[in-house]
């Protein structure tokens, strides 16, 4: 299942910039082979069924046409949210999109050894659709150890209880970021800026649980402590790129006494593509729209269409060719509002380094986002 980077809106300056988030790990062991429940259902309804684990009740009249479907734990779900943990695998139900005309039921079962001693009347399901975890409505069989929620479409779910997401050793994430701003009758604007920072939690988005260490370098730029963001940082005086095209970034951590000390590199993409159709606060067609970029470099981009006070989420990963049309399929859950299209060019590796927690990485990553109309 192809996984859409989660979303964190940073601002710097008078640019914002959306940027992709890690998408961590959950726990799961990824060495572990799971069985997969594979099931044909069509118009008249039926049940797909991961036995002991998960179940997929799809009722009569849901369905227009008969979908393969299947369900399989998934190895690399996102990070727990926030101050919950999972109490049962997270599993991708597929094909991941599949929207039903009346709500199916997904059930999940639990263990109440797992409950680290919650009630299991506060269990939460939640689902991943490629905005981060969202809560559905949840109802808890206790006799059986089953979480069950009504859904209208797949993606990949998973049951909570409350609890932090405590690190396996300190979680760091350290970030290289170019911003892109394509204004139409100027030349692009670039905003460059470093982050770091270092957490008792995984936390891939944002600080929950900030550590402090004594300094922290990128190549010859060194960040500063943000009380305001809990984080380090580095913006440049004057706002000018000072980031380098396929360079070698590294960062130098000195962790004092809460945290080991850390070097890590990474490779800054090869180029910075920006959008340059649609036009900033343009407008597109839900019926379908081709997005254009210049500066074209090498591995994929990610281009999202995310919508303004919840008016839905759209990714997709695509060659780095300079163009990509969005379907009219792939639109269809979008209503006519404004949204902010963005394209993600990243590379990112995870930290292994003694005393990390190995969900910590280091990425490098241009963002291109621009304001868009859907209508």
């Amino acid at each position: 299942m192809k996984r859409i980077a989660r979303l964190l809106v940073l601002g710097t300056g008078a640019f914002t910039l959306v940027l992709g988030c890690s998408s961590g790990n959950g726990g799961t062991n990824g060495d572990d082979p799971h069985d997969t429940a594979e099931e044909t259902v069509g118009p008249a309804g039926g049940t797909v069924e991961l036995d002991g684990e998960a179940r997929l009740v799809i009722p009569a009249g849901a369905l227009a046409d008969t979908v393969d479907f299947s369900i399989e734990e998934n190895d690399s779900p996102a990070a727990p949210p926030a101050n919950k943990q999972f109490v049962t695998g997270a599993y991708s139900v597929e094909p991941s999109g599949t929207t039903f005309t009346t709500p199916a039921t997904i059930t999940l079962e639990y263990d109440e050894g797992d409950l680290a001693g919650e009630d299991e009347s506060s269990i939460v399901m939640y689902t991943d659709d490629g905005r981060g975890w969202q809560p559905l409505t949840t109802i808890v069989n206790e006799p059986d150890n089953e979480a069950s929620a009504e859904i209208d479409h797949l993606s990949d779910f998973v049951a909570t209880v409350n609890g932090e997401s405590s690190a396996d050793g300190v979680f760091a994430a350290l970030r290289i970021h170019r911003g892109v701003m394509n204004i139409p009758g100027m030349d692009p604007i670039i905003t460059d800026f470093l982050v770091a920072w270092f957490d008792s939690t995984v936390a891939p988005c944002a600080p929950a649980s900030p550590i402090m260490v004594d300094s922290v370098t990128c190549n010859e730029y060194a960040l500063e402590w943000s009380a305001a963001g809990t984080l380090y940082k580095y913006t440049p005086p004057v706002s000018l790129p000072f980031l380098v095209e396929d360079e070698t970034y590294t960062f130098e951590v000195d962790g004092g006494a809460l945290a080991p000390d850390l070097t890590a590199s990474i490779d800054f993409p090869d180029t910075s593509p920006y959008i340059t159709d649609p036009l900033m606060g343009g407008t597109a067609s839900l019926g379908g729209f081709t997005v254009t970029w210049d500066d074209v470099g090498s591995e994929n981009i990610w281009l999202t269409i995310v919508g303004v006070g919840g008016a839905g989420f759209v990714g997709v990963e695509a060659a780095n060719t300079g163009t990509y049309t969005f379907s009219a399929g792939e639109l269809s859950e979008l209503v006519a509002a404004p949204y902010a299209l963005t394209l993600n060019y990243v590379n990112e590796e995870n930290i292994d380094e003694p005393g990390y927690d190995p969900d910590s990485y280091i990425r490098a990553q241009v963002t291109s986002a621009i304001s868009i109309t859907l209508e």
